[in-house]
């Protein structure tokens, strides 16, 4: 059945409507060049949904005229704008300008709770078709704190799982920032190494771990995992120093360089100390796989020199 009105007349219904089917649907429109129109007639506000013809785009505003303090469109590359009629994106949504001022745009919130650790997330994911569930990445804001405090947690997929987490980052309440997966370590030296060789490169051997966030530290040696800025830095006690000895050098090594501060023999007083403690720290370029070390070289002098006590650190920074 069809309920066809002559132009510019109403058809009014006193009551509701019910449309029946098989596929029921209501078109409203010819295909002419005319804007069309639902109108949700308030005591206040009225509030519509239409077409506006010349921009093909759907519009939800308020009022009754199409295009008027419209809320939200949808274009023709069925991008939403909220706040936008030309949205750039899947979604875009825009607030309004407030000179020297931060306005919101989009709030995401629960409703109904406020324990510990319970909050809302922001989810990134590839290929949602084939895998649904498959996470890349997510930003949470959990409560934390005894009052009003946040978190901010920033998160990647480890590689382990579809929905594999880890966090990278997390901003707490009071703006301290932790970056748990940021590689770092610590080594000392755990027993003496005695009588150091003269006239080549001895690494130092630091056989006692103390930390080593992702695991990067072995046999000595810090071996990049990533391209970066890397802080390294040495504490070493050289014990029964000879200053007959040329020159010192306690180096760092690494692929790209080497950082070499140097000692003459004569540095270390007119007779042999028994023990002197150096240090020494540089922010180091390092190519992913690049590894450092810690090496002694001696020039001249006997072979008596020892290692009792030391530290060799680093953290990448940049």
């Amino acid at each position: 059945m069809a309920l066809t009105k002559a132009p510019a007349e109403l058809l009014n219904l006193d009551s509701g409507l019910t449309i029946t089917g098989t596929t029921p649907y209501l078109v409203i429109g010819d295909a002419g060049a005319e804007d069309t129109k639902i109108v949700f007639d308030g005591n206040a506000q009225d509030y519509y949904i239409g077409l506006d013809d010349s921009a093909d785009t759907l519009l939800i505003g308020r009022g009754a005229t199409v295009g008027t303090t419209a809320a939200m469109t949808v274009d023709s590359s069925s991008n939403i704008g909220i706040g936008t009629a030309s949205p750039g994106a899947p979604l875009n949504v825009t607030s309004a300008y407030s000179s020297g001022a931060i306005t919101t745009a989009l709030k995401l919130a629960t409703v109904g709770g406020y324990n510990a650790n319970a909050g809302t997330a922001l989810d990134f994911g590839s290929d949602q078709g084939n895998y649904s569930t498959w996470l890349t990445g997510r930003i949470a804001a959990p409560r934390t704190g005894d009052n009003w405090g946040g978190s901010l947690v920033f998160s990647t997929n480890d590689n382990s799982a579809a929905t594999g987490l880890a966090t990278a980052m997390t901003i707490d309440h009071s703006g301290q920032v932790t970056m748990p997966k940021q590689p770092a370590f610590s080594a000392m030296v755990g027993s003496t190494q005695s009588n150091l060789a003269t006239g080549q490169n001895v690494d130092i051997v630091f056989g006692t771990e103390i930390y080593d966030e992702g695991s990067n530290f072995a046999s000595n040696t810090f071996t990049a995992p990533v391209a970066g800025k890397y802080q390294l830095s040495y504490f070493v006690r050289l014990d029964a120093i000879d200053t007959a000895a040329s020159y010192y050098y306690l180096m760092i090594k690494t692929s790209n360089r080497n950082y070499s501060p140097i000692y003459a023999g004569s540095t270390f007083g007119a007779s042999n100390p028994t023990y002197m403690s150096l240090t020494f720290s540089v922010l180091a370029d390092m190519d992913a796989s690049d590894t450092a070390k810690v090496t002694f070289d001696q020039t001249g002098g006997a072979g008596q020199v020892d290692v009792n006590d030391g530290y060799f650190t680093g953290i990448l920074v940049a």
